[in-house]
């Protein structure tokens, strides 16, 4: 019998439910057919990341924290997540979806925000970095 793993939780930054609703308002001034299907498929591939989430290739590395950016397209959207390594309080690790952009962004990984570490000041704890396309 084989044991059952864990997939590690998804959790949404301010800037990707922002993305979304975004990503919402677009397919409804474009007149696209079922924008709430398409949301829903936005949704339910973040969640499959989950089962997988070192699948995609790493885009980007950040040059001070080392966090991995990887992308998972879906339909005409990108999904940019990080995958955070289990620790004592997440023991099977957080996938975390960082933005959700159109694919015809001229650079789907600009401003894709950072955690600050403790003890740095600024607003909410994120600070916003510039990650060049590759």
């Amino acid at each position: 019998m084989t044991k059952k793993t864990s997939k590690p939780p998804v959790e949404y930054t301010d800037l990707a439910n922002r993305d979304i609703k975004r990503c919402r308002l677009f397919l409804e001034r474009v007149r696209a057919k079922s924008p709430a299907r398409r949301i829903r498929e936005i949704y339910a591939a973040a969640q499959r990341i989950a089962h997988a989430p070192k699948l995609y290739p790493i885009e980007e590395v950040h040059p001070v924290s080392g966090l991995e950016f990887r992308r998972k397209n879906v339909g005409q959207f990108v999904i940019l997540y990080a995958v955070l390594e289990p620790t004592p309080a997440t023991p099977c690790g957080v996938v975390s979806i960082r933005r959700v952009r159109h694919a015809a962004e001229e650079d789907v990984l600009f401003r894709v925000e950072e955690r600050r570490g403790p003890g740095v000041r600024g607003s909410r704890g994120f600070s916003t970095r510039h990650f060049a396309a590759v």
